[in-house]
């Protein structure tokens, strides 16, 4: 009976382990849905607003192009301040990151966990985008890539 026991131990940590790190998937996954979501949410705010500059247009109204409408919408998002990139530096951990960029739209980690790509990036129209990129090697800024038209 006492073998079972100690049989039974390691099978034991094995499942707190695999508990563990399924949680810490599920987490992850919910905090990738969250992004996805806000990208929505953004894409068809946008979309509205463009919608509602051709109205404009077509009324008579204003003559601003539908993208400045865009522009001038998502000013408030830290990372669309150049100001802010010009802070990020080799070496900051990547909280620090967030902290002057706010959260990325998106996360890539390949499977060692050691480096992560904080991906910033918006849709401007049919092909058009503006991104950057973070590169997190070891916890902290690796290299700075400054959102550029793409």
């Amino acid at each position: 009976m006492q073998k079972r026991i100690l049989l039974s131990a390691p099978i034991m940590c094995l499942l707190i382990a695999g508990t563990a790190a399924a949680q810490d998937l599920k987490i992850s996954q919910l905090e990738q849905d969250v992004r996805e979501l806000q990208q929505l949410v953004q894409r068809q705010s946008r979309r509205i607003d463009v919608l509602e500059s051709e109205l404009n247009l077509s009324r008579g109204g204003a003559t601003a192009p539908p993208s400045a409408a865009i522009i001038v919408q998502n000013t408030t998002q830290p990372w669309l301040k150049l100001s802010n990139w010009d802070r990020v530096r080799i070496g900051m951990s990547e909280m620090e990151v967030i902290q002057v960029l706010g959260p990325p739209t998106t996360i890539r980690s390949p499977g060692d966990g050691r480096q992560r790509t904080l991906f910033y990036a918006m849709e401007l129209g049919a092909g058009s985008f503006l991104s950057g990129q973070i590169q997190i090697e070891s916890a902290k800024v690796a290299a700075v890539q400054k959102p550029a038209l793409k």
